[in-house]
């Protein structure tokens, strides 16, 4: 018995690579032009996957001479997650980042993907463990925050580049710092 996986074209890809809902992408039977103006009939099959050093899965496709690096789960969102609001980021629910299943995936802010890693414990420190440890009150919004982690992922930022902007070591984002108030919180003893 013989069962047909559902595939989909990878976007920008159509035509040289499709992608399953299981998260396996495949090259596609197609004839390619060689460099002494030859043509070769290259058969499609399954691509094998890499993982990177922070454990997602990916991909090297290849189009008109150019080869691209692509992580699975973003083909697979593309493919098959509609996205009518435009999110940026791609969650896995299951927190397991080589689940590449589009059951597993889902759309969502930046905000988002940081809170659902600190509420599942997939990211250990939330900031309070340190001597750094300040709470923030951010006028510009109007909110206090317990930690700067919390501040970034309000203003949608990275962590580290929250660090810098309070420390006054970040020259490419602007933000009124006369709107910001830190307070040293005690250091917790370890």
């Amino acid at each position: 018995m013989h069962v047909s996986i559902p595939c989909n074209p990878v976007l920008g890809y159509e035509g040289y690579y499709s992608v399953s809902s299981t998260g396996i992408v495949f090259s596609l039977d197609r004839i390619i032009c060689l460099p002494n103006g030859n043509k070769r009939q290259v058969k499609g099959r399954a691509l094998s996957c890499k993982n990177s050093s922070d454990g997602y899965s990916f991909v090297s496709l290849s189009k008109d001479g150019e080869s691209r690096t692509k992580y699975i789960h973003i083909l697979v969102a593309q493919a098959f997650i509609p996205n009518p609001d435009g999110l940026p980021e791609i969650n896995h629910k299951s927190g397991i980042k080589s689940d590449n299943t589009v059951d597993n995936l889902e759309w969502c802010t930046r905000q988002q993907n940081v809170r659902h890693c600190f509420d599942t414990g997939l990211c250990k420190n939330k900031g309070g463990n340190h001597y750094f440890a300040v709470a923030v009150t951010d006028n510009t919004l109007g909110q206090s925050f317990e930690t700067i982690l919390d501040w970034a992922v309000a203003r949608e930022i990275p962590y580290s580049t929250a660090r810098n902007i309070l420390s006054g070591n970040n020259k490419t984002r602007v933000i009124d710092l006369s709107a910001i108030v830190l307070t040293k919180k005690a250091r917790n003893n370890e």
